[in-house]
């Protein structure tokens, strides 16, 4: 299920022949939200885990690798030329909101309920955010796995708002950003013969 976007046609045109939109998807309802990506920042980091023991008489530590860890960091703008389309942003901003709460199970006893389902979600920007890792230079077909830490969204009030005859506020452009820790799929590394592995691709 995708939440529909009213956006206007030179918008729709870009997001289409360039591949110019960002595809979020929550892996617990199906549901998708899509915005064009009027990016503003990109962030990409790879962290390593080594875990350092010193030893007497030795001036380095013996250090044993334990993993590697991916992170996405990314800010958008949303803007709005009619209320139509600011409508739809903040649908779209309240959807992705709603991405980051988890499934409840009523318990046996049907008085109280408890978490059984985590909010995954992937994520999908051309080849730059995809299952492929970091290389940026082929097309994948999948979405990076994950899960955002947090989100913050925010109207730019110099840009005005919109208002309905019930008095509803509707921001003319509204600046997001999240950041996803990426849950890597399958084997990635390098093999006996040295080439890189990177596996077990995941495909929302």
């Amino acid at each position: 299920m995708a939440v529909t976007s009213n956006y206007e046609a030179p918008v729709k045109t870009i997001m289409d022949n360039k591949n110019a939109k960002l595809v979020i998807k929550s892996m617990l309802t199906g549901k998708i939200v899509v915005f064009p990506a009027f990016l503003t920042t990109f962030n990409q980091t790879f962290t390593s885990t080594w875990n350092e023991e010193d030893v007497y008489g030795r001036m380095d530590s013996i250090a044993t690798f334990q993993n590697t860890k991916r992170q996405i960091s990314l800010g958008f703008d949303l803007p709005a030329a009619t209320f139509v389309v600011a409508q739809d942003n903040l649908e779209n901003c309240d959807m992705l909101a709603q991405f980051l709460y988890p499934g409840y199970t009523k318990q046996s006893d049907g008085i109280g309920q408890v978490i059984s389902r985590p909010p995954l979600v992937s994520v999908k920007f051309a080849n730059l955010v995809s299952s492929g890792g970091g290389d940026a230079s082929k097309q994948q077909s999948g979405g990076a796995l994950g899960y955002l830490s947090g989100l913050e969204w925010s109207p730019i009030l110099d840009m005005g708002m919109f208002t309905d005859e019930s008095g509803k506020l509707y921001p003319k452009v509204i600046s997001l950003s999240f950041t996803l820790t990426v849950l890597h799929q399958g084997v990635k590394g390098f093999g006996d013969n040295n080439k890189f592995l990177s596996n077990g691709f995941f495909n929302p």
